[in-house]
């Protein structure tokens, strides 16, 4: 048994933000061979496309770039990956200093200070990037307030920048002040935060019983899911911009990333399923 995890935008989901025939295909052929398929994407649970849920063979999701891993038939998260709020809350007074807009994920929604998504078009030339962004993004009128009213943790933390050499600038200075925070980007503008996984999460009994695999083969799905929630937070840089920022951690990173493609933990488009045969 093998893992597929495949990114939406721009790789599994074509220019019209369907999935092809022969994407669908490809995908169904690789669950009949007794692979297991996961979407893995930037995106929220309930953003991820009707038709890519409808699936039969679709049972676990890997979303907000690895912050979240849930079991969809059970309707429950088996990993997570959140940013505490007092890092939160000291992550946006940090970025306050950058001429960048910001928001962030919480409880499966992405959320922006009203006045940034008034402005959006400033931060953003694109125009899908301009459409995404109005379209998922729900405004509130104090974003910070907002959070420490919740009182609760942050799936992620993202920001678009008008200026890319600023937005150079800000990867080097949040990598160095918050050495908890991984971050990433995912469009050409952007920059995005989560949490750095240092354990192996508490979601081995929830998985155990949501899938019905015996104990080994739920260990060896329960290692690809954390490994493709890794990837998937980092999959845009192939882990190779984080070695060169982490030195040797970030080499054993790259090399543990390619060790588990070697493995069967993909990222790709459905198109390479295909080689299964």
């Amino acid at each position: 048994m093998k893992l597929i995890a495949l990114d939406l935008d721009g790789t599994l989901l074509n220019s019209d933000k369907v999935v092809s025939e022969r994407n669908a295909a490809a995908l169904s052929l690789a669950a009949a061979q007794g692979n297991v398929i996961a979407p893995a994407t930037g995106r929220a649970l309930r953003a991820i496309p009707e038709q890519v849920m409808a699936f039969p063979f679709v049972h676990y999701a890997i979303t907000i770039n690895g912050a979240k891993v849930s079991d969809t038939r059970a309707g429950q998260a088996l990993l997570r990956a959140e940013i505490a709020l007092d890092t939160c809350l000291r992550l946006l007074d940090f970025v306050g200093r950058y001429d960048a807009m910001y928001d962030c994920y919480w409880n499966d929604t992405g959320w922006v200070d009203r006045s940034f998504l008034e402005r959006v078009r400033y931060y953003n030339s694109d125009e899908e990037v301009v459409t995404l962004l109005r379209t998922t993004r729900a405004p509130v009128d104090d974003l910070k307030a907002f959070l420490r009213e919740n009182g609760q943790p942050v799936q992620k933390v993202q920001l678009c920048f008008r200026d890319m050499a600023e937005r150079e600038t800000a990867r080097a200075e949040i990598a160095a002040a918050f050495p908890e925070i991984l971050v990433t980007s995912s469009f050409r503008n952007n920059l995005g935060t989560q949490r750095r996984r240092r354990g192996q999460g508490q979601g081995a009994a929830r998985a155990r019983a949501a899938s019905g695999h015996s104990g080994r083969r739920h260990h060896r799905l329960r290692r690809q899911l954390q490994r493709s929630a890794h990837a998937a937070r980092c999959r845009h840089e192939r882990c190779h911009g984080q070695c060169r920022a982490r030195g040797a951690r970030g080499l054993r990173l790259r090399d543990r990333y390619q060790r588990s493609r070697r493995r069967g933990v993909v990222s790709l488009c459905a198109r390479s399923a295909r080689k299964m045969r």
